[in-house]
């Protein structure tokens, strides 16, 4: 029974001993063919073979015909060369563990003979560590899957630590974004998003996102950034700049967004990290609407109330922070003032 089973698939095993055993420079005979189908055991007759080479290359498989009568595959879905440069990239690629540059560049082996396998076994030596988040792919998958289907998404966000080891930036903390999409720069993956807490655009490292889950909530990125033109950020149009300054030893910052020399808005934090100020600006360059941020806090120090207030209009709206952190705002009657003013201009 077991030998008729194997019989039934000689066409599947004779494919692959054609994929994998020749090339242009390497062909097989008849007399090989039937062996290696022998060590299969398959039982192959020379008459079925040319039969069966017949119905592989209706299907598709171009096999050529040497002079002396031996036979190999002609033509493939990659040339060797081009199979270099995708392994080449795969082994450089910062973003990508050693163990999954391993895993896609053996996959790339398939595509290929066991002798052009054998060229493409090579070491690219780069600068730079690999990444050591594994479970890069299913993050970036995520990330797609939650701009596809217009969800947010919630992640722990880590960094590097002293000794270079990952670690979680805040302890037990989940940061929950709105995905705008996907940037590779400088070998690795970002992901722009729009940050409902911070009220801002927010630039995560996608290596370093991990336990991603996409929630059933809405995003509300093009809610209030609709006309960010990704593309203009793709190709360095958009410039982000992030400006340090010093008061009291400690260590603030201003980040902008601009097209090189005009800039689009901008976000001051205090030296506790916290945004204090947001500027939009207009087509010429000067300040449409600017709004201010102030705190109050508990004794611990977390945050138990967040103002946002109108250079013209005065308080918008007060944000109240319970103790896990969840905002619930208040809003203000200057909230309609401020509305109509924007929307006036």
């Amino acid at each position: 029974m077991a030998k008729l089973e194997n019989q039934k698939l000689k066409l599947f095993h004779l494919a692959d001993i054609l994929k994998n055993e020749t090339d242009e420079n390497h062909a097989i005979s008849m007399a090989e063919i039937i062996e290696k189908l022998a060590d299969k055991g398959i039982s192959a007759e020379r008459k079925s073979l040319y039969n069966d080479i017949s119905l592989l290359t209706d299907y598709g498989i171009i096999i050529e015909k040497t002079s002396d009568h031996h036979y190999y595959v002609a033509e493939r879905d990659f040339e060797l060369a081009e199979l270099k440069i995708l392994v080449d990239i795969i082994e450089s690629s910062q973003f990508l563990t050693v163990k999954k540059s391993r895993a896609l560049t053996k996959k790339l082996y398939r595509q290929t003979s066991r002798y052009g396998a054998a060229e493409l076994d090579r070491q690219v030596h780069t600068a730079y560590a690999k990444a050591p988040n594994e479970k890069i792919f299913y993050t970036v998958d995520a990330i797609h899957q939650s701009v596809r289907d217009d969800r947010r998404i919630e992640f722990s966000y880590f960094r590097y630590n002293e000794d270079k080891k990952l670690v979680e930036k805040q302890e037990n903390k989940r940061y929950s974004v709105s995905p705008i999409a996907l940037v590779f720069d400088n070998e690795n993956y970002y992901l722009v998003a729009y940050n409902e807490k911070e009220e801002s655009i927010r630039h995560y490292r996608v290596d370093r996102m991990q336990k991603v889950v996409v929630l059933d909530e809405r995003r509300t990125s093009k809610d209030v950034y609709g006309e960010f033109d990704i593309s203009r950020y793709e190709n360095g149009t958009y410039i982000y700049t992030r400006l340090y300054y010093h008061l009291n030893g400690k260590v603030s910052q201003v980040n902008t967004f601009s097209d090189g020399g005009k800039p689009y808005f901008s976000y001051k934090y205090n030296t506790d990290g916290e945004l204090v100020e947001q500027i939009s600006y207009d087509e010429s360059g000067h300040a449409a609407y600017r709004l201010t941020y102030s705190y109050k806090h508990r004794a611990d120090g977390s945050v138990s109330e967040q103002r946002v207030s109108d250079a013209d209009a005065g308080l918008l709206y007060t944000h109240f922070v319970d103790k896990n952190g969840i905002s619930k705002p208040f809003f203000c009657l200057n909230f309609s003032n401020v509305y109509i003013k924007l929307n006036s201009n």
